[in-house]
């Protein structure tokens, strides 16, 4: 929160050119801390797909470190830098301590190649075969036939 109180400092003071090249870090910032909040109002218990995971962290810890590079080439006064630089750090390195508290959650028995898996199903609507998208085609198509 230093962070972007800093920011809304120098958008206040009109320091447009110092608040531009700390954007960036702030967007990251708050989108990976939108995805942590996401997650406790769906009640996942610490349990997130790999993607929303990464996205979550991944931009808290990079927002945290182009922060800390944002921090150092503005040209605001030492307290804004040095309140920026630390939000920023505290950022980055919160965000590597929170991941240990995360899983990643199995979302499906397919676990990640479920856009490309390919399933045979029966008559009656069950599905009579699994293959992943590296299996021969002249199994599936055998397997299709043994069904007619």
């Amino acid at each position: 929160m230093t962070y972007l109180a800093m920011l809304a400092k120098m958008i206040r003071d009109r320091e447009y050119g110092n608040a531009a090249v700390s954007a960036a870090p702030a967007v990251l910032m708050i989108t990976g801390v939108a995805e942590l909040i996401s997650e406790r109002i769906e009640g996942l218990d610490r349990e997130l797909p790999k993607v929303r995971l990464y996205r979550g962290f991944g931009a808290l810890t990079i927002g945290g470190i182009t922060g800390i590079a944002a921090s150092a080439i503005t040209k605001s006064g030492k307290r804004t830098k040095y309140a920026m630089g630390g939000g920023a750090v505290l950022c980055a390195v919160f965000a590597g301590l929170l991941l240990r508290g995360y899983k990643i959650a199995v979302i499906s028995e397919i676990d990640g190649l479920y856009s490309f898996t390919k399933f045979v199903i029966d008559r009656d609507g069950n599905v009579a075969a699994r293959f992943e998208p590296t299996a021969d085609m002249d199994k599936v198509e055998d397997c299709v036939k043994s069904l007619l």
